[in-house]
C-alpha cells in the first residue's frame, strides 16, 4: 500500500503515483457527434484534481460508422480535437497523464475518414508537444 502513492516509471512515461483510472463507457455525448462536452471535462478533470496518476479516456471511436452507441466519444474529425484538448490540458494541470482507449478499425477500413487514426493522434500530440 505504501507504494501506491510513489512515482512509477515505465520506459519514458513517469506517473506521479500508481493510481490509474480505467476507461469506462459513459455514453454521455449530448450532440451525438462524438465530441466530448462539459460533462466529460468535469468527469475527467475531477479525477485529476483528486490525484489520479493516469487517466484513460473511455472508448473513443475512430470512425462514425463504428459507433456502438450514438452517444459515444469519437475522434474521426479534426473538429473533435479542441474538446479532447481541453480535457487533456485540464487534467495535465494537476499532473495526470492521459491515454485514450481506441475502438474501431485502424487499417483496411471500407469507410472513408477525414483523417486516419495516426493523423488524428499526431494532431492531438502536436498540440501538446510544442
Amino acid at each position: 500500500m505504501a507504494q501506491l502513492f510513489t512515482p512509477y516509471t515505465l520506459k519514458n512515461l513517469t506517473l506521479k503515483n500508481r493510481i490509474v483510472m480505467p476507461p469506462m463507457c459513459q455514453s454521455a455525448v449530448e450532440a451525438m457527434d462524438g465530441t466530448p462536452n462539459d460533462w466529460h471535462f468535469v468527469h475527467y478533470v475531477s479525477r485529476a484534481v483528486g490525484g489520479t496518476g493516469l487517466i484513460v479516456i473511455e472508448m473513443t471511436n475512430v470512425e462514425s460508422d463504428g459507433l456502438i452507441t450514438n452517444r459515444g466519444l469519437g475522434l474521426w474529425s479534426e473538429k473533435q480535437i479542441p474538446a479532447f484538448a481541453r480535457i487533456i490540458e485540464g487534467c495535465q494541470k494537476y499532473g495526470a497523464k492521459m491515454a485514450i482507449q481506441k475502438i474501431g478499425w485502424i487499417n483496411n477500413s471500407p469507410f472513408q475518414r477525414e483523417y486516419s487514426l495516426s493523423e488524428m493522434v499526431s494532431k492531438l500530440y502536436n498540440k501538446f508537444s510544442n
